[in-house]
């Protein structure tokens, strides 16, 4: 008995272990993620990679090689695996994270073993999935091989963005068309507490970022201002009370963006934070996440370029005791979240140290900032 026993253990250690070995080595930024591994033949997975590979793998359906894309950050940590299906472009920000929430999707539909249940799962965020004018249904189970020859031929993409709604189709031999809420958990793969705990820990580490983040100044006679809404790019109007009347907006060639009065000092605190100085500030943050906080120092330069995904929103100034304060509004261009913060900054801070507190909030839902 015990040497069957130490058999056993070592036929557990030949099977395991190099799983567990990619899972101590890089990590993963979600529990959807780290499943998703779990479904994958640790051999295709090379030991040191860009941050953006695609890799052969066997053994997810019968006879066939599945493209998997894979990306990590410069940590090591994967943030993305998925079903790898069309290069869109470098410069489309929103069809790329469009298509990496169809290439999870999809690579867990080929791994499922329950079909219909995921069709549940998603059917319940307002996803909608159409393959050849035929809609699927939660419930509705599919063969690993019949998801496999959709996504196979797929070789054009075009994304629409409806609102809070993203449209993207796929075609090649047939049509897939995904429907899908702009979600952040859809989005970027992750829930609130994932999301915000990666957020910290990237943002703590952040220090050195070379980019150039100012906001465009215009002179006044192109401003109008909007009083309590911020007008979007798409046409869509936001409601944030805390910003009330002390954003400025310009349209100018079909585009909207928050702009700094030219006059202003450069380091005039609404200037800081819009991040339209050349001087780079000091930020002390307190991140709350899930009734913990984080406390870390960040610079200015790598906040922002942190954040670069984000439209930039400065609230009201009040100014007390010679210690200036307000809000600062991060809109995410690309889910439906936001990041708030309360600033607060001495005279002498503003002026001489360059250092302004932080409390900050990430990853709200637009609709209760709205209420």
């Amino acid at each position: 008995m015990r040497y069957g026993y130490r058999i056993l253990l070592v036929l557990l250690s030949v099977t395991v272990a190099p799983q567990e070995y990619f899972c101590r080595q890089y990590g993963f930024a979600s529990a959807l993620l780290q499943d998703l591994s779990r479904t994958i033949p640790p051999s295709v997975f090379p030991e040191v990679f860009p941050v953006d590979t695609v890799v052969s793998c066997g053994g997810i359906v019968g006879g066939v090689s599945v493209p998997v894309h894979i990306r990590r950050d410069p940590k090591g940590v994967i943030t993305h695996l998925g079903y790898h299906l069309v290069e869109t472009g470098s410069d489309d920000r929103f069809s790329e994270y469009s298509v990496m929430f169809a290439e999870r999707l999809f690579l867990q539909m080929l791994v499922s073993d329950n079909s219909g249940d995921l069709l549940r799962i998603y059917e319940s965020k307002g996803v909608s999935i159409v393959v050849d004018g035929t809609r699927l249904l939660p419930g509705q189970c599919m063969d690993r091989l019949s998801v496999y020859e959709w996504v196979s031929d797929c070789n054009k993409l075009a994304t629409t963005r409806y609102g809070t709604y993203c449209e993207l189709n796929l075609s090649g031999t047939g049509s897939i068309q995904i429907v899908f809420p702009l979600s952040y958990e859809l989005i970027y793969g992750m829930n609130k507490k994932e999301l915000d705990l990666y957020m910290a820990q990237c943002l703590a580490e952040r220090h050195v970022v070379s980019a150039d983040t100012a906001v465009s100044a215009y002179i006044d006679s192109c401003v109008t201002e909007y009083n309590d809404s911020v007008r979007h790019l798409n046409g869509d109007y936001y409601m944030i009370p805390e910003i009330n009347d002390c954003v400025t907006v310009v349209e100018k060639d079909s585009s909207v963006r928050a702009v700094f009065t030219p006059s202003m000092l450069p380091e005039s605190f609404r200037n800081v934070m819009l991040n339209a100085t050349g001087v780079d500030f000091t930020f002390n943050i307190a991140h709350s996440v899930f009734g913990r906080t984080f406390n870390y120092t960040s610079s200015s330069d790598a906040f922002y370029s942190f954040f670069g995904n984000c439209d930039l929103y400065y609230g009201t100034t009040s100014v007390k005791d010679s210690s200036v304060s307000g809000v600062l509004i991060l809109k995410d261009r690309y889910s439906d979240c936001a990041h708030m913060a309360v600033v607060s900054a001495s005279e002498r801070d503003l002026f001489e140290t360059h250092v302004v507190k932080m409390s900050l909030l990430t990853n709200i839902p637009q609709n209760e900032i709205m209420q």
